[in-house]
């Protein structure tokens, strides 16, 4: 038997985790949503990657995931996460405020880019009389 190990008598290195994050899962949950009908209990928390994928349609690389729930997260704003049975879970109302908020966020950090033909020629024209005043 492996230090720290718990007999359960079935012999399966994993059922303690999944004991426990039933255990947990019961007592955290997080707030109602609406959601798509293959997660039908509100509050029910899921793997991240398993939620993302439903939520967007496309299944987040593992480096994705750890930008997401950790440290600056995307555009300042961490995914709220719970870590259980040696996973990290959140629920799809989580999910779907997160992406919410990055998009506000980056939809008001967007700035005009001046593209007119104009103005483009002014820039070139200040360049090279940079360049020529330098020599180049």
């Amino acid at each position: 038997m492996g230090r720290g190990r718990i007999p359960l008598g079935v012999g399966d290195s994993y059922g303690i985790s999944f004991f426990l994050a039933e255990i947990f899962m019961s007592s955290i949950s997080c707030s109602t949503f609406s959601s798509p009908s293959s997660f039908s209990e509100p509050g029910r928390l899921y793997p991240v990657a398993k939620v993302i994928e439903m939520v967007t349609g496309v299944r987040p690389s593992p480096m994705q995931l750890h930008r997401y729930t950790t440290g600056k997260g995307t555009s300042g704003i961490v995914l709220p996460t719970v870590f259980l049975g040696g996973r990290k879970m959140t629920c799809v109302s989580d999910v779907q405020q997160w992406i919410a908020d990055v998009t506000a966020k980056r939809q008001s950090m967007t700035r005009t880019i001046v593209t007119k033909p104009s103005e483009v020629a002014k820039r070139h024209a200040k360049s090279e009389a940079f360049l020529r005043s330098e020599g180049v």
